[in-house]
C-alpha cells in the first residue's frame, strides 16, 4: 500500500500524455475519476486497476502498486 499523492508525484513527467501505464495500480478502496488516453485496457479497469497519473481522487484511497 502506498499513499496516492506519492504515486502521482512519481509519474508527474508523464502526466500530460497518460500513455505509458507505468504507474498502473490496483484500487483497493475509494474511488477516482480517471481520464486517460491509453496505457490501460478496459479489462484492466474492470479488474480494479487505474492510472494514478491521470486520476483525481474522489475519496480517501488505498492502493496496491
Amino acid at each position: 500500500e502506498i499513499h496516492a499523492e506519492a504515486m502521482i508525484a512519481c509519474c508527474a513527467r508523464l502526466r500530460r500524455r497518460h500513455l505509458c501505464g507505468t504507474c498502473k495500480s490496483k484500487l483497493l478502496s475509494g474511488s477516482v475519476d480517471m481520464k486517460h488516453n491509453g496505457g490501460i485496457r478496459q479489462r484492466e479497469i474492470d479488474a480494479g486497476l487505474f492510472l494514478p497519473c491521470c486520476s483525481k481522487p474522489l475519496s480517501d484511497l488505498v492502493i496496491d502498486r
